[in-house]
């Protein structure tokens, strides 16, 4: 797929998103210039493994919700700037230091492939997380907390971490 057609795909499919309320406007740009960073430097192909991410972020968002208190959830609704390049800033930049510094390249295809993944694995612990009978603990204060609190973990939700993980080996 040429440059332009790809850079152009990119800018549809961040616009629909924005219509269809799944990105605030922030969001669509930050999403359009993650995009185009990431066709310049690892190329077209490198859009799917977004689209695994997103789409699979989207499905898992759908799913039936446990006694989460939505009320202590922070993150729902479309996403925004902040929300968009915390998941695929670093994808963005190692995708930009490939195209600076080709002889490296490797490095930077894996910290792409990997960021990808660890956001993956993130967003599905976080989701499935939610369905655990048992109150997560917070990584930093190690105290039981309402399940929907960032920062906090659960045995079920680290188990669906693992797995996800290893989608991308």
């Amino acid at each position: 797929m040429s440059f332009i057609i790809s850079v152009i795909l990119v800018g549809v499919v961040c616009f629909s998103l924005y219509i269809k309320r799944k990105l605030t406007q922030s969001g669509a740009i930050a999403a359009y210039v993650v995009g185009v960073a990431t066709i310049v430097g690892v190329g077209a192909a490198g859009l799917l493994l977004y689209a695994v991410f997103f789409g699979s972020s989207i499905m898992m968002g759908r799913l039936r919700r446990s006694s989460v208190d939505e009320e202590v959830v922070d993150k729902h609704g479309a996403r925004d700037a902040y929300q968009v390049l915390a998941n695929g800033g670093v994808a963005a930049l190692c995708s930009l230091f490939v195209f600076f510094f080709p002889t490296y390249s490797i490095v930077g295809i894996v910290g792409f492939v990997g960021s990808i993944a660890a956001a993956t694995a993130d967003t599905w612990a976080s989701e499935l997380g939610k369905f655990s009978k048992e109150k997560p603990v917070h990584i930093i204060t190690r105290e039981r907390v309402p399940q929907g609190v960032s920062g906090a973990v659960s045995s079920w939700g680290l188990l669906r971490l693992l797995l996800v993980a290893l989608l991308y080996q």
